[in-house]
């Protein structure tokens, strides 16, 4: 019995002794499985993979050219095999864009050269990740260092995913409507089918503490306090889509001026076939072509035999030249039984109903022209801007009025459909 025993501890303190070179060799293996599969991938164009394999520590460098990418990403990853079952394996990985890919980020984001994940791996699947976008040599930055950073678990036994994403400041100013986003948080999570890759209760929430929009003419509108939240779920391969947001106060030239809440719905997509027609908008578009028209005639019975609807699409924006109210829900009548569409007319049912004061239609033109004079490099001033909006929109109005859409009120638009 003792002989027994002795043997079997002798056998658990060399696995103890080998774990870490087991692990590397564990690791080294699904790595190159992983390259293999990668270079299959139509998105990859180019990638080149050199493997340094030790028994404590074993080091990646990669260089992986994507197509949607001008240049070649450089990754160099760092794996720490652990010694199981005290200390679980962590990898550092780096990912540097070329030169040009870097200065848009740096543009877009205000600093950072490199991104950075932290990952751990645990023995029963559960994998937890930290990144940043930073310099590459964060400590040299007193602040703030990073311009971006969040956190990323993966539960592989039960497939399951949740995030955690901070953006302090994101610019666009390279663009005829400069942007500018503060304090921007995404929490997200998403369940996904093993059979599958259809995602089951992914749910996304978002909050921006200010989005601010320049248009010309000094004319700048605040977003203040945003949030949202986006929603989605398949029972029995049908898919519903949700999505809502308010807006707690909207500044326009930096004064008070309303606030604003929407609610979109949509019901019964067919799953399965929704997602093929994603794979396929995400081919290059010379494939797109001639693969889109193909689905659609073969498949598009099938994406309308759950009848799809839109089922509510709601707008209300308080302000204060009035407020604009939108209801509205279109639904499919297709016959799955019959599967022929024999009058494109009546293969819709569209209702809703809209109320629009002038007076915020007429603001609204105006940032449109403002915008469209100025990449046209049209010369205008404010009193030009203002006259020619309110111009416009009265002509546009009684249009749809003397056609029977609709009717004016007390300077309100009415809808009715």
């Amino acid at each position: 019995m003792k002989k027994i025993l002795l043997l079997i501890t002798l056998l658990l303190l060399l696995l103890l002794v080998f774990m870490p070179g087991l692990t590397s060799f564990g690791s080294a293996y699904y790595l190159e499985n992983l390259q293999q599969q990668a270079q299959e991938q139509p998105q990859i164009e180019n990638l080149a993979w050199q493997q340094q394999t030790g028994w404590w520590m074993s080091s990646d460098e990669i260089n992986l050219k994507l197509a949607v990418l001008p240049e070649t990403l450089s990754i160099k990853q760092q794996r720490h095999h652990g010694w199981l079952p005290f200390k679980v394996p962590e990898i550092s990985t780096y990912v540097s864009p070329g030169e040009k890919l870097t200065s848009q980020l740096q543009s877009l984001l205000g600093s950072g050269e490199q991104l950075y994940v932290h990952s751990r791996l645990v023995l029963d699947g559960y994998i937890e990740s930290r990144w940043q976008w930073q310099a590459k040599n964060p400590h040299q930055q007193q602040d703030d260092y990073f311009a971006a950073q969040g956190t990323l678990q993966l539960q592989k036994m039960q497939p399951q995913l949740s995030s955690y994403s901070f953006i302090p400041k994101i610019q666009w100013s390279a663009t005829a409507l400069p942007v500018t986003i503060n304090a921007l948080t995404i929490n997200a999570t998403a369940q996904k089918d093993k059979d599958n890759d259809l995602h089951h209760g992914a749910d996304i929430e978002a909050h921006i503490e200010g989005i601010q929009l320049d248009f010309p003419l000094q004319q700048t509108v605040q977003l203040n306090n945003n949030q949202w939240h986006f929603g989605g779920d398949i029972q029995e391969n049908q898919l519903n889509l949700s999505a809502q947001g308010k807006v707690d106060d909207i500044q326009w030239e930096n004064k008070p001026w309303g606030k604003a809440q929407w609610l979109l719905k949509l019901q019964n997509l067919d799953a399965q076939k929704t997602l093929e027609l994603l794979k396929i908008l995400k081919k290059p578009q010379y494939q797109q072509r001639y693969l889109l028209p193909l689905f659609l005639l073969k498949e598009g019975k099938h994406l309308l035999a759950h009848n799809p609807a839109l089922e509510t699409l709601q707008l209300h924006l308080q302000t204060q030249d009035g407020d604009v109210k939108l209801n509205m829900s279109v639904r499919s009548r297709f016959d799955a039984k019959t599967g022929a569409i024999t009058d494109l007319s009546k293969l819709l049912k569209i209702q809703g109903a809209l109320e629009q004061p002038l007076a915020v239609l007429e603001k609204l033109t105006r940032l449109q022209l403002a915008l469209q004079w100025q990449m046209q490099g049209k010369a205008f001033n404010a009193d030009l801007l203002a006259q020619q909006a309110r111009i416009r929109v009265q002509e546009q109005v009684q249009y749809w009025v003397k056609r029977g859409f609709g009717r004016l009120e007390n300077n309100v638009y009415y809808l009715q459909y």
